[in-house]
């Protein structure tokens, strides 16, 4: 039925507390060890171009509560979606750039409202998530700033490419689209320092020393896509008033897009998914 949601994260702003493991970053040079970007979605849409009767519906993020990262549960606050990055980033120079492989590993996004899903043998009034995430290929490639920074200073740009796929499933109904394919431009920044110690998990976001944030990794924002849309910024980057919010409560950050090419080809399947 669907074969595409071109931009559905219009906007990765989510800033990602990533697990850096200890390394040096002094001379200009950083280092940053694997771990997970976790996210918040703040605006989202898809434009399912025609298919089921439906066109531009937008999607909320719903927080995921908590996410096993390897050693049981943790509480993951608001966090809607997280990336893994798999590999370290090392010895990274004033100006230089290095590529690592990345995933996506949750992506918790609902319609904002019901909508018909019978085009697609739903119900007339239901709403509709997204299910079954599979990360096909992804990585990231980290840009070092020029200047030559005090450690916790140092910080950059980063591009993504995510190559992932999923499925949307009607709430009530039940009823699966069938595989929805992504591939996703986008660019933004990074820095070692969270704005705010909203969700720090060590070993996965936080730096086991606790304060030294040195080998840490935070997004601000990106922006991927055009019209179908994703709007993000890491899960410890939001501000409320002066105090960080409860892990339960909800995250108004923003995202950028994640652009998705081949719309034409996607209407065509979608269209004879009806």
């Amino acid at each position: 039925m669907l074969s595409r949601l071109s931009n559905l994260i219009c906007g990765l702003m989510i800033t990602m507390g990533l697990v850096l493991h200890p390394s040096s970053a002094s001379g200009g040079f950083v280092n940053i060890m694997s771990g997970y970007d976790l996210l918040v979605t703040t605006a989202s849409s898809f434009d399912f171009q025609g298919a089921g009767g439906l066109g531009v519906t937008p999607f909320v993020g719903v927080p995921l509560g908590t996410y096993n990262f390897g050693a049981g549960p943790k509480n993951t606050g608001a966090t809607d979606t997280i990336l893994h990055r798999l590999g370290p980033v090392t010895n990274l120079a004033d100006g230089a750039s290095q590529t690592i492989n990345l995933a996506m590993v949750a992506l918790s996004l609902r319609s904002q409202n019901q909508i018909n899903w019978s085009g697609f043998g739903g119900i007339a009034n239901e709403y509709v998530k997204t299910v079954n995430l599979v990360d096909t290929g992804s990585t990231m490639t980290i840009h070092n700033s020029v200047a030559n920074l005090s450690p916790l200073a140092e910080g950059g740009t980063f591009d993504s490419l995510l190559n992932f796929t999923f499925q949307l499933e009607g709430v009530t109904s039940g009823i699966k689209s069938s595989v929805i394919s992504f591939s996703l431009i986008g660019a933004g920044t990074w820095g070692h320092v969270p704005l705010f110690n909203c969700v720090l998990i060590d070993g996965v976001n936080n730096h086991l020393n606790g304060s030294d944030h040195v080998n840490d990794f935070y997004t601000g924002h990106g922006s991927h896509g055009q019209d179908d849309h994703h709007d993000t910024m890491d899960v410890n980057a939001f501000q409320n008033g002066a105090v960080c919010p409860e892990p339960t409560s909800v995250f108004a950050i923003g995202l950028a897009c994640f652009a998705v090419g081949g719309r034409f080809a996607r209407k065509r399947r979608l269209q004879q998914a009806t």
